[in-house]
C-alpha cells in the first residue's frame, strides 16, 4: 500500500475560462529566440502568500490509499505531442503566489512538503486533447488526474494556457523518489522525476547507450588553413608565432597577405581563398582568426523587415548576417551553399584559446546532456530524439535549473554531446536564458477546476560565463547569437572568453562548437516534414552524427540539406519558411578544428 492518500481532482473538461484567440502559434510556425528590446532581468524575490492555494488543495483531497498499479512508462524519445502541439515542460512547485509566480519551483522538496503542484502549460494544444498526469512513488502508481483542453492558447497574443494539478498528502510526502508521467491523449509524453528529502536526484532521460573513443581530426593534407598573420602578430606579439606553428601542424597554412596585398575585406579574402582551394585537392577550410583577421561576409538578411524593431535598442544589425559560406561557394549557386566544409577558430588575440583549439582534444566517453527552455520542450523533442537514437540523453529545463546549477553539474560537463536550447542576444553574449512565466487563474472561485492564463514575464539565466561551464565534447547551441563573436556598438564592445559563451567554451577545450550568428528560428516539426529553420538544421546535424559522421561532415551535410529544403519549400509555395531556411543556411557556423 502506498502511504500517499488518494487524491481527487476534476478529470473532465473544465468550464471555459478564456476566450480563444485566432493569433495562436500552431505547429510549423517559427519561434524566434530573442526577446524584443532589452532583456528583463530576474526580479527580487516576490512577496509570497501561500495560504490560499494550499487551503484549496487541502479541501480537494480525501479517500483511502491506492493499491499497486502499473509502473511509470519510460520517457518517450519522440513525445506524441511533437508536430501536433506546443506543450511546455511540466513545472513542479509548492504554490503560486498572488503575483502568479510559481513558488518553490524545482525537483527537490523538503520532507514534510504537503502539496506539490504540477503546472502544465501550452502555447497551442488542440481543444479536446486529454492531458493526464500520473504520480508514482518510485515504481508504485499512486494517483492520476486528467484535463480535457478547452482553450487552445491564451487570450492575448503571446500568452499561453495551462492547468494546475495539485498533489496533496495530509501528513506530508514521505522521503523518497517520485515521478510524474504526463500523457497526451493517453500516450506518455514525458516523465518528470522529483525527490522528497535528501536522497539522490534524478534527471529525465531518453534513449540509452554511450559512445567512446576520440573523434578523429581530418588529415592535415586535406585542410587548407588561412589567416592574416599581421593581425595575429599585432594582437598577440610573439605568441602569434606559437599559434602559427600549431596551425601548420593541422593543415596547409597560408597567410592571405603573403604576396604583400592587403586583404581586409571579405570579398578580397574570399577571392584569395578560392584561388588556393583550386590549387590543390583540399576537402576542408579552417579559418584562424576573428572578424578582424579574416572577415565574415555580410550577407543580406532575408528576414530584416520583421527583425529590425527587435534589434534597434541593441544597435545590432538587422540588414545583414555574418556567414562563412562564401569562402567555399565555388560554384556560385543562388543560395551560396558551401561546396566544402568551413570551420573557424574565431579569436585573433587569445593565444591560449587558439592553441587549445589547434591541439588534440579528446571528448569524454559517455552520453548526452540537454538543457532546454521550459517553454520549448515541443521544439526540442525532435532534436533530442535524434540524439537519443545513438546515446542516452539527460534532460534538464530552465527554470528550474539555474546557471549555477548547470555550471557545477558534472553530467553536463562530462557529456560527450551537449545540446542547449535557450535565448541569447549579440550584445550580452555572457548569458543564455529561458522564459519564466506567471500563472493567472481565470476563475478565482475555482482556480483548480479551470484553465489558467500562462504569460511570459522575465528571462531566467540558464548558462553564464560567470558559472564557468565547460565541455570537451561536441556542443550544439540553439540560442540566438550563440556563435556571435563580433564587436558590438554597446558594451561589452569586444568579445572575449570572459564575456562570450562561444569563446568561453572554445577556450575550455570544446571538441566542436556549432551555433548561429544572428536571430535564429526554432519550429515544431514532425520527423517527415521538410527541414525548417534552426530546428531543421539541428535535426539534420544530429542525424549525421548518429550515422557516424565526424562533426564537421555532419555540419556540412546539414548545410546541404537546408539548401535542398529551400527548393522544396519554394516549390510548395511556402516562401516564408524558404526565407527562414535561407537565413539558417548562412547563420549556422562551425567553430573549432575540423
Amino acid at each position: 500500500m502506498s502511504p500517499l492518500s488518494r487524491m481527487r481532482t476534476s478529470n473532465t473538461s473544465s468550464t471555459p475560462g478564456m476566450v480563444p484567440t485566432a493569433n495562436t502559434e500552431s505547429p510549423g510556425s517559427p519561434v524566434r529566440h530573442v526577446s524584443p528590446g532589452r532583456p528583463v532581468r530576474r526580479p527580487g524575490r516576490p512577496s509570497v502568500r501561500r495560504t490560499g492555494a494550499v487551503l484549496l488543495a487541502i479541501a480537494l483531497f480525501a479517500g483511502a490509499p491506492l493499491g499497486l498499479r502499473s509502473v511509470a512508462s519510460a520517457a518517450p524519445s519522440l513525445p506524441p505531442s511533437i508536430g501536433n502541439s506546443i506543450l511546455f515542460h511540466l513545472q513542479l512547485a509548492t504554490d503560486i503566489d498572488n503575483g502568479g509566480n510559481p513558488v518553490g519551483q524545482g525537483t527537490v522538496f523538503p520532507v514534510g512538503t504537503k502539496v506539490v503542484f504540477g503546472l502544465l502549460g501550452w502555447q497551442y494544444v488542440p481543444a479536446g486533447t486529454e492531458l493526464r498526469v500520473r504520480l508514482f512513488q518510485e515504481d508504485r502508481f499512486v494517483f492520476e488526474a486528467a484535463h480535457v483542453v478547452v482553450n487552445e492558447s491564451g487570450p492575448d497574443d503571446g500568452s499561453g494556457a495551462g492547468f494546475a494539478f495539485p498533489f496533496y498528502v495530509s501528513s506530508g510526502f514521505p522521503a523518497g523518489s517520485y515521478s510524474v508521467e504526463v500523457d497526451y491523449n493517453r500516450v506518455p509524453d514525458e516523465v518528470v522525476p522529483f525527490t522528497i528529502g535528501d536522497g539522490g536526484t534524478f534527471d529525465e532521460v531518453v534513449g540509452s547507450g554511450t559512445k567512446t573513443g576520440p573523434i578523429p581530426y581530418k588529415n592535415p593534407a586535406e585542410v587548407l588553413v588561412v589567416t592574416r598573420a599581421s593581425v595575429l602578430r599585432a594582437n598577440m606579439g610573439s605568441a602569434a608565432d606559437q599559434v602559427l606553428a600549431a596551425a601548420r601542424r593541422v593543415g596547409d597554412l597560408h597567410d592571405l597577405e603573403a604576396d604583400g596585398q592587403t586583404r581586409d575585406t571579405a570579398a578580397a579574402a574570399e577571392e584569395e581563398v578560392q584561388r588556393l582551394l583550386r590549387s590543390k585537392p583540399y576537402k576542408y577550410l579552417l579559418i584562424v582568426g576573428n572578424d578582424d583577421a579574416v572577415p565574415f561576409d555580410r550577407v543580406t538578411n532575408p528576414m530584416a523587415d520583421s527583425e529590425a524593431s527587435a534589434l534597434a535598442d541593441w544597435e545590432l544589425p538587422s540588414d545583414w548576417v555574418p556567414t562563412d559560406n562564401y569562402y567555399t561557394d565555388m560554384d556560385g549557386d543562388p543560395y551560396a551553399v558551401p561546396d566544402l566544409p568551413v570551420a573557424r577558430i574565431p579569436s585573433s588575440d587569445d593565444a591560449d584559446l587558439l592553441l587549445t583549439q589547434l591541439g588534440d582534444i579528446v571528448p569524454p566517453d559517455g552520453s548526452a546532456f540537454a538543457l532546454i527552455n521550459q517553454e520549448r520542450k515541443s521544439q526540442a523533442g525532435i532534436v533530442t530524439n535524434a540524439i537519443a537514437s545513438m546515446v542516452q540523453v539527460r534532460l534538464e529545463y530552465t527554470p528550474p535549473t539555474t546557471a549555477e546549477g548547470f555550471g557545477s553539474n558534472p553530467d553536463a560537463e562530462n557529456a560527450r554531446y551537449l545540446y542547449v536550447l535557450l535565448h541569447g542576444i549579440g550584445v550580452l553574449t555572457n548569458a543564455w536564458s529561458a522564459n519564466a512565466v506567471t500563472w493567472t487563474p481565470t476563475s478565482t472561485d475555482n482556480p483548480l477546476d479551470n484553465e489558467w492564463v500562462v504569460q511570459e514575464t522575465y528571462q531566467a539565466d540558464g548558462v553564464t560565463t560567470e558559472s564557468d561551464p565547460t565541455s570537451h565534447g561536441v556542443v550544439q547551441i540553439g540560442a540566438c547569437y550563440g556563435a556571435w563573436t563580433l564587436d558590438t556598438v554597446q558594451e561589452p564592445v569586444h568579445k572575449t572568453a570572459d564575456n562570450n559563451l562561444a569563446l568561453h567554451y572554445l577556450k575550455s577545450g570544446t571538441r566542436a562548437y556549432i551555433a548561429d550568428t544572428h536571430i535564429s528560428y526554432s519550429t515544431v516539426m514532425a520527423a517527415s516534414d521538410t527541414p525548417r529553420g534552426r530546428t531543421g538544421f539541428e535535426l539534420l546535424f544530429w542525424k549525421g552524427i548518429a550515422s557516424g559522421m565526424a562533426p564537421i561532415d555532419a555540419f556540412q551535410a546539414a548545410k546541404v540539406g537546408i539548401g535542398r529544403a529551400i527548393d522544396a519549400l519554394v516549390q510548395a509555395g511556402d516562401i516564408d519558411n524558404a526565407k527562414i531556411n535561407l537565413k539558417t543556411l548562412h547563420y549556422m557556423v562551425y567553430l573549432g578544428r575540423p
